[in-house]
């Protein structure tokens, strides 16, 4: 979903500079960080990475173990 800033949110955003800006759910006070879409690629494929490292990782334990047990 995509949606226009207002005149007033898009001055928040100037001003904010590099930092990202936080809004508030009035109804629930969840709050929600507006970033760059760059930002946020970059920021996925980062934690893509690192969900195939662990499952590698945990493979590798997995391998490892059985190892350990199947010698004498």
């Amino acid at each position: 979903m995509t949606f226009q800033l207002t005149e007033s949110q898009q001055k928040a955003v100037d001003n904010c500079g590099a930092t990202p800006v936080r809004a508030v759910d009035a109804r629930n006070n969840a709050i929600y960080v507006l970033l760059p879409e760059s930002d946020f690629m970059r920021l996925q494929e980062m934690l893509e990475e690192e969900a195939q490292h662990a499952e590698i990782y945990e493979m590798a334990k997995r391998n490892a173990l059985a190892k350990m047990i199947e010698e004498p």
